[in-house]
């Protein structure tokens, strides 16, 4: 691992470790499992994200969430060539209706679809590409609705809940399952 890669790590697990003891739990070990996500101590769902020199954690109690995944990223416009393999057809026509800079509404379903895949991943244990899921943003209440065709995640996908928000230079988004 590079020495920045290990910075990120760690701050993520830290931060982990935080959300944690908001629910009451001890400083625990939060060991790498399957896909490269944090495996959690029992009872507990989390989502661990970084980006730059920022970085944040989130858990909910099984019992209240069923899962949930986070995404940080720099709120800089997406690059142009990664423009038609993260978004779909009819998300890059939706782009211009949206009342942001098209690029930067690209790198918001960038961040929500890697929310959304946090998300599944536990549940589903199946690999995403980016066109796998379609994200539609709602600009107004800051909340976006994931969907799909792919029969393995296509009814899961109907009750993905979405949020997001631009904090400073940061765009972060949430996807949870009920």
């Amino acid at each position: 691992m590079s020495e920045k890669r290990r910075r990120e790590f760690t701050a993520g697990r830290h931060c982990a470790r935080q959300a944690l003891a908001h629910l009451g739990h001890e400083a625990v070990a939060l060991p790498i499992g399957p896909g490269r996500a944090p495996v959690w101590p029992p009872g507990v769902i989390g989502s661990i994200s970084h980006t730059g020199d920022f970085a944040i954690a989130a858990v909910a109690r099984k019992s209240d969430l069923r899962s949930l995944g986070i995404d940080l990223e720099s709120a800089d416009p997406l690059e142009p060539d990664l423009l038609k393999l993260v978004c779909r057809d009819e998300e890059q026509a939706a782009l211009t209706s949206y009342d942001v800079d098209p690029r930067l509404g690209a790198k918001l379903i960038f961040s929500a679809k890697e929310s959304v895949y946090k998300c599944l991943w536990p549940v589903t244990g199946t690999f995403l590409e980016f066109h796998a899921i379609g994200i539609r943003i709602d600009p107004i209440a800051s909340r976006f609705t994931a969907y799909g065709e792919d029969p393995l995640i296509e009814e899961t996908l109907k009750i993905v809940c979405g949020g997001y928000r631009r904090v400073g230079s940061l765009l972060l988004s949430c996807a949870w399952l009920p």
